[in-house]
């Protein structure tokens, strides 16, 4: 019984693998940008635009968050004096 359905799933797999590449066009990044149109170059700068944020974000960020050791002894001088 498990024989049979494994094989029932091999040869599926077969036929739908085969299928799939008959089907597929191949394009080069490029000329799928420009077959895009204008839009395109608009998720183009959207696209720049995000990573350039994500990584100033990241950068700020970590930073900040570096523990200065001096911070309480700076702490207690201010309300010392």
């Amino acid at each position: 019984m498990i024989t049979a359905i494994i094989l029932q799933l091999h040869e599926t797999a077969q036929v739908l693998g085969t299928e799939a590449v008959k089907g597929e066009i191949s394009l080069p990044i490029i000329q799928l940008a420009e077959k895009g149109g204008w839009i395109m170059a608009i998720l183009g700068v959207l696209s720049v635009i995000a990573v350039y944020i994500f990584i100033e974000r990241y950068l700020v960020i970590s930073r900040s968050s570096r523990e200065d050791k001096n911070f309480m002894n700076n702490i207690r001088e201010f309300i010392l004096s």
